[in-house]
């Protein structure tokens, strides 16, 4: 029981995250309910690789 709510509650985090940085969100939360939290790096990562995509490489970003 408890397995499947924190599949749940994965599946549900992972579609958020997919909406709002642009990512297939039926494969993330299929990916979320599957794998639970251990597809968190995962789609940080492809977050990440999204954005820096999305910027390009070579573009420089001034934090301040």
């Amino acid at each position: 029981m408890l397995l499947l709510l924190l599949s749940l509650i994965s599946a549900l985090w992972c579609y958020v995250e997919a909406l709002k940085f642009a990512l297939p969100v039926w494969r993330w939360t299929l990916v979320g309910f599957l794998f639970g939290p251990f597809c968190f790096p995962l789609l940080w990562t492809h977050q990440q690789l999204n954005l820096k995509r999305y910027q390009g490489f070579n573009d420089s970003k001034l934090k301040a």
